[in-house]
């Protein structure tokens, strides 16, 4: 009976040793530096059967505070992309569908009250627009036409 187990098991695990397993490996990338070697841009990557795939950015201010930030498809923007000012307070955020403006769009204020807010419907501006004072006031709204 123990030989019995003994055998199946090594099957086992020869059978699991030549399978070709192909597990992706994680990595980050600096893509860009500024000139005193601080991280311009970096990129978060896969690799997967030794192609290497781009899928999140990040770019920085100087000082090494983040920019903005998003995910990545065929090295374009693609999915919700965010931008800080340099204190960090979320400046917009913004879908794009690979490099092009597609979804809700929003842009805040320093004081991080919403500045404006619409829709990108492939790059073309569509529906209700809407823009803010700091205070939170409506200064007006704007409908573009539709497709």
């Amino acid at each position: 009976m123990m030989r019995k187990i003994f055998y199946l098991l090594f099957i086992f695990l020869l059978f699991n040793a030549c399978q070709n397993r192909s597990v992706p490996n994680q990595g980050l990338e600096v893509v860009s530096a500024f000139s005193d070697g601080s991280v311009k841009i970096d990129r978060r990557y896969t690799t997967l059967n030794g192609v290497k795939t781009s899928n999140y950015q990040r770019e920085f201010y100087n000082d090494g505070q983040l920019y903005k930030e998003g995910p990545l498809k065929n090295e374009k923007p693609d999915g919700l992309w965010k931008s800080y000012y340099q204190n960090g307070t979320l400046w917009s955020e913004g879908e794009f569908d690979q490099g092009v403006r597609n979804g809700i769009s929003r842009t805040f204020h320093e004081n991080g009250s919403l500045y404006y807010e619409g829709t990108y419907d492939h790059a073309k501006k569509t529906g209700l627009w809407k823009f803010f004072r700091p205070d939170g006031s409506m200064i007006k709204e704007i409908d573009f036409p539709k497709k």
